[in-house]
């Protein structure tokens, strides 16, 4: 069995007095971010937020178990685009993991990251605290944030990211295969000069995306080309440095179109990695004189609600985002039960939907 980790193993982790380690697990002001980050992170590699005793709860003066789960539904913001958020994409994974939440009799709580991270660990403490039971994991997280949640020692699932490398379970749509769909389909459709529109890269990392289900977007674009003997052209690929604030947002995906019509490239069709990208590259292209379709196809990707309402109506892939996170809330529960549950990667089917920003050619 293994031994409980303790407030005094921390401190002599962390060189530093038992005083202190309660000072910082007590959100005390009196101590210097330095030494609070040393204990949090002594505390993360210890295993001490690892909760082996059950929850309980008083009435009339006895000490009942808790029944109800509680699930903290953590959101992540790398960029601009997310502080707004939820946006109608991660709204609807929400509503999905919400409902199921419900018919499961469970508590699931919505957290920012953001809002919670003061220093790099202690949103652990601040997560540990709230005593939860599982989190969903929603949006781009690298692999150092996940194994910091790995170390609050309570079941997690990954939403619309995975991490291969690590042990932990991941709920996502079929990115690649979508995006080789989309691009087949403009291809069946007379077109042959394809641009496509991403998000971020990541530093000094050659056409890598930092967001796991673009960079799988991205291959599908790349593979659909390959298998029609078509050239993967750079200058065809715009895509902003993992710096820039709006990458999947309607912004970026303006900034993006203009970047492009600048190289002045011979083009007939342009892949979208989301469906504001897509909105703001018709907007480049309408300020260029361009018309879509007559001039130049565009395809999006999500089929945000927004999609159906622009002019002209988006040609999207629709990803079931409710679905994915009812499936990653009924995972959530199901870890709950096993005693030694193998990671498992769920990949949902996704839709094209035609509408009217492509034409055949």
């Amino acid at each position: 069995m293994t031994d409980i980790v303790r407030a005094k193993d921390v401190a002599r982790r962390a060189e530093v007095s038992p005083g202190t380690v309660s000072r910082v697990f007590n959100h005390h002001n009196n101590v210097n971010e330095e030494l609070r980050e040393r204990v949090l992170q002594a505390a993360a590699e210890l295993g001490y937020f690892h909760r082996t005793e059950g929850k309980t709860r008083e009435k009339d003066g006895s000490i009942l178990p808790v029944t109800v789960n509680d699930v903290g539904f953590l959101f992540t913001e790398w960029f601009d685009e997310f502080r707004a958020a939820p946006s109608s994409f991660w709204a609807n994974i929400l509503h999905g993991a919400q409902t199921e939440a419900t018919k499961q009799q469970c508590r699931l709580t919505y957290y920012s990251l953001q809002d919670l991270q003061t220093t790099s660990n202690e949103y652990l403490t601040q997560l540990y605290n709230q005593h939860l039971d599982g989190l969903l994991l929603v949006g781009p997280g690298d692999e150092a944030l996940v194994k910091r949640l790995q170390s609050l020692h309570v079941p997690l699932v990954l939403v619309d990211n995975d991490i291969p490398t690590l042990n932990v379970d991941a709920v996502l749509s079929a990115n690649l295969e979508g995006a080789r769909a989309s691009v087949n389909y403009l291809l069946a459709r007379g077109h042959r000069q394809i641009a496509f529109v991403g998000g971020t890269l990541k530093v000094e990392q050659h056409w890598l995306s930092a967001i796991y289900s673009i960079e799988q977007r991205f291959i599908g674009y790349r593979c659909a080309l390959y298998d029609a003997k078509l050239p993967i052209l750079e200058e065809m690929c715009v895509s902003q440095p993992y710096t820039h604030q709006t990458p999947l947002s309607i912004e970026g995906g303006y900034a993006a179109g203009k970047i492009l019509l600048a190289r002045q490239q011979s083009l007939d069709a342009i892949f979208c990695a989301s469906d504001s990208v897509a909105i703001g590259v018709i907007k480049a292209l309408n300020e260029a004189g361009l018309n879509v379709p007559d001039d130049i196809s565009v395809i999006g990707y999500d089929d945000i609600d927004m999609a159906q309402h622009v002019y002209p109506a988006l040609t999207t892939t629709r990803v079931p985002k409710q679905a994915m996170g009812s499936v990653a809330m009924k995972r959530l529960l199901t870890q709950l039960q096993e005693t030694q549950p193998l990671a498992m990667t769920m990949i949902l089917p996704v839709e094209l939907i035609e509408r009217a920003s492509v034409r055949t050619r």
